[in-house]
């Protein structure tokens, strides 16, 4: 199925949070592999400040899944979930294994891609989709911001503003 994620901080845990762990910790070996729904599960164990299961798995999947030719991650077949995608692993990457030598290279190539899908138009600036389209999508601006911010990322540069796994959000 879909795995759909919304949170909201309170400052306390809510009571159905571990059954919601446990179903996702359970999960995970199934979302390993699949670079959309890897993204939403793992993003959901990070939010609730849990230890990842399977580490060696999920890093070895992300790094094996990232295309080569440009340095993102997506699926041809649903490319409005590339820079979704790209920017979830990125912030993965950083965040659980940014001390990693493989994960820096990874890092650095996601970044880039992400940022090759910038566009203007006469009012709006942002991010869209895929290389493909033209469209800015608000969904992918914000994740793609996210990625910069995670990472310290400047567009155009090898510069990272600040060491990568600092948790901001």
């Amino acid at each position: 199925g879909y795995v759909r994620l919304s949170v909201a901080q309170t400052g306390m845990e809510p009571p159905w949070m571990q059954k919601l762990y446990d179903q996702a910790k359970a999960n995970t070996p199934d979302w390993i592999e699949g670079s959309h729904q890897r993204a939403r599960a793992v993003q959901l164990i990070a939010c609730t400040g849990r230890s990842l299961p399977q580490m060696a798995s999920l890093l070895n999947a992300i790094l094996s899944q990232q295309n080569e030719a440009d340095g993102g991650w997506g699926n041809e077949r649903v490319p409005e979930s590339n820079v979704d995608d790209s920017a979830s692993n990125v912030i993965l990457l950083a965040r659980y294994f940014g001390t990693d030598p493989k994960a820096a290279s990874a890092i650095k190539n996601g970044l880039d891609y992400i940022h090759s899908n910038y566009r203007t138009d006469s009012n709006i600036a942002g991010f869209s989709e895929s290389m493909g389209n033209q469209e800015i999508e608000s969904h992918m601006t914000f994740m793609a911001l996210a990625a910069f911010v995670e990472t310290g990322y400047v567009p155009g540069t090898t510069t990272i503003m600040h060491p990568v796994g600092k948790n901001w959000w």
